[in-house]
């Protein structure tokens, strides 16, 4: 299964417990939501993508916190999210470390070292 799959279904089987909870029907929501019941099935099976104002407007009605849907769902290791205070945390301790450079060259190595990083976290010039 694709990633982008795994997602739907699982956004689609939270919708169908918070429906369920609610007691609505697939056809009640859909009316809540401006689609069909068999819309709501779509989403439900992961078989359609539900757009951002239609998960709102579903939290709204389903009585739950948007984020509640995303909630069981893991980030890959290369795309975890990090937090600013981390970054910050790092940006020190690198500050810190190029203050204990004194020699020239070595200082200028750092500064091409540097500047060859961020070049790769730009990526490509257009």
């Amino acid at each position: 299964m694709k990633k982008a799959e795994g997602v739907l279904k699982h956004l689609g089987d939270r919708l169908r417990t918070a429906r369920e909870a609610a007691n609505l029907t697939q056809a009640e929501l859909g009316a809540e939501l401006g689609v069909s019941g068999a819309q709501i099935q779509k989403y439900e099976q992961g078989k359609a993508q539900i757009n951002a104002k239609r998960l709102w407007r579903a939290a709204l009605a389903l009585h739950r916190p948007p984020d509640w849907f995303f909630e069981g769902l893991t980030f890959p290791a290369d795309r975890a999210p990090v937090s600013l205070r981390e970054i910050d945390a790092k940006r020190a301790r690198v500050t810190d470390l190029i203050s204990q450079l004194h020699k020239p060259d070595t200082l200028e190595a750092a500064e091409t070292l540097l500047q060859a990083l961020i070049a790769l976290q730009l990526g490509p010039s257009e």
